[in-house]
């Protein structure tokens, strides 16, 4: 059964869920992914050194690139936090 409604340990599990390493790392990934999501425009124009289009294949790959280091931190995030949920 689901015990998400017992205070104590709900804030007690956070913090053990938290200082894993695997969410650490995760979260780090998240950062990353975000990072090169929002900043793949300015990154291609410092690459091709001139004003890029919308439709830049180096735009796209970067955004691409961001955002499957998202979900891969997520995955990475959400299958430790779903076996601890069921203790």
């Amino acid at each position: 059964m689901i015990n998400l409604l017992n205070a104590p340990n709900v804030f007690t599990s956070l913090v053990d869920i938290l200082r894993d390493g695997t969410v650490i790392f995760a979260m780090v990934l998240t950062c990353i992914g975000i990072a090169l999501a929002v900043l793949a425009g300015k990154i291609a124009k410092v690459i091709r050194k001139k004003e890029i289009e919308p439709n830049d294949s180096l735009k796209i790959t970067l955004k691409i690139i961001g955002l499957v280091l998202i979900l891969v931190s997520l995955i990475i995030m959400a299958i430790p936090s779903i076996g601890l949920l069921f203790k």
